[in-house]
């Protein structure tokens, strides 16, 4: 039985945690071009993807939340959501609770997008997912408490 690697001293934590890095980017990489190609086949960009995963998860969000989830300036959502809107994949109603505001949902086509996504990303899906994201959640908690 090998031993965890805090067990080897810090050097080795830190090669494990290195790892682990790496295999995040790569990760990464492979999803995003998954994503990528979703967006080809539905003449999207990458973000416009990640924002309308982010619709079907939050519907009915303001254009604020849009932004935060696409982490991009107030003007650039705006735009994305009009270009998604004239699209036909979201629409955009006014905000009974704040008439300043509006709010975004997906429209069946944006739900087509959104399936077509999650098939693209099934492969990684199953029960070891649910404890990689806790493995995951714990090291970025570790890491985040350690700079407090």
């Amino acid at each position: 039985m090998t031993s965890a690697p805090e067990d080897q001293g810090p050097g080795m934590a830190a090669v494990a945690v290195e790892s682990v890095l790496r295999e995040l980017l790569a990760l990464h990489q492979t999803v995003a071009a998954r994503l990528r190609a979703v967006g080809v086949r539905w003449g999207l960009i990458d973000t416009d993807v990640r924002v309308m995963l982010f619709l079907s998860d939050h519907p009915a969000a303001t254009v604020k939340a849009v932004r935060d989830a696409a982490l991009v300036t107030s003007g650039t959502a705006t735009v994305m959501v009009d270009r998604l809107q004239r699209a036909g994949l979201v629409a955009r109603e006014p905000n009974p609770a704040d008439r300043r505001s509006s709010l975004v949902t997906l429209l069946p086509i944006g739900h087509a997008v959104v399936a077509d996504v999650r098939r693209a990303l099934a492969p990684a899906g199953g029960a070891d997912t649910a404890a990689l994201l806790d493995a995951l959640q714990f090291v970025r908690s570790a890491l985040s408490a350690e700079d407090a």
